[in-house]
């Protein structure tokens, strides 16, 4: 029997309205599928919006009300939810990562999912390497190109015991747990850099690094290769 191919179409579960345009392309999709089977699945990025008490609220009823088929959900990037974000970091930042809050509701949805199907959480290694950088220290996970040199070793051996922490977590749930290539640089505007454009770099995601840090639990993004 022919493997049906897996197409995951992107939607916001606290918006009834998202849902509801995710089911009418689902079904438009997969009418197409008559001389080979198409399974098309809800792929769930949390942006931050998303992971706020009365939005997840919203998203489990809907998903209560729609039983979406879930296969894959991406947690935040950036900042505090970066692999080497610490306790320490925590502290000093009055900021919290939302990493385990991304496992936890992407588990929830799942208990209401229409798709026997594994399904993953995914992240960024979430290092950054700013050009001109001058206040280095100043920005959670951002680091300057003299800081990053020095402290790569460190970086690297933190970025794979929390992956390894949440790889456990995530495993407790049901859910498999998944690093995802960035692109290696991009010159754009980022909240970090008060809107303006900067050079930035994502060092993690070289193969080698991609490797120590998550072995073969790895998830491959083309349009991130393909900008590299």
């Amino acid at each position: 029997m022919t493997e049906p191919l897996q197409i995951c179409l992107p939607v916001m579960m606290h918006k009834e309205a998202e849902v509801e345009a995710f089911q009418k392309a689902k079904e438009r999709i997969e009418r197409l599928g008559e001389s080979f089977p198409i399974r098309v699945g809800a792929f769930l990025y949390f942006l931050e919006q998303a992971l706020t008490p009365q939005n997840m609220e919203a998203g489990i009823a809907n998903q209560k009300k729609h039983r979406l088929p879930i296969v894959h959900c991406q947690a935040p990037v950036q900042g505090q939810h970066s692999l080497v974000y610490t306790s320490a970091d925590a502290k000093k930042f009055g900021k919290q990562g939302l990493l385990e809050t991304s496992v936890d509701y992407c588990a929830a949805l799942r208990e209401y999912s229409s798709l026997d199907y594994p399904a993953a959480v995914d992240v960024h290694s979430g290092v950054y390497v700013f050009q001109d950088l001058q206040d280095d220290g100043s920005l959670p996970s951002f680091f300057s190109v003299n800081s990053f040199i020095k402290r790569r070793g460190e970086l690297l051996t933190t970025a794979k015991d929390r992956f390894q922490q949440l790889t456990e977590y995530a495993r407790g749930r049901g859910l498999g747990f998944v690093l995802e290539n960035e692109i290696s640089a991009a010159l754009c505007p980022s909240k970090y850099s008060n809107g303006e454009p900067k050079m930035h770099f994502m060092p993690f995601t070289a193969r080698d690094a991609m490797n120590f840090i998550a072995g073969e639990s790895q998830t491959f993004d083309t349009a991130h290769y393909g900008a590299s």
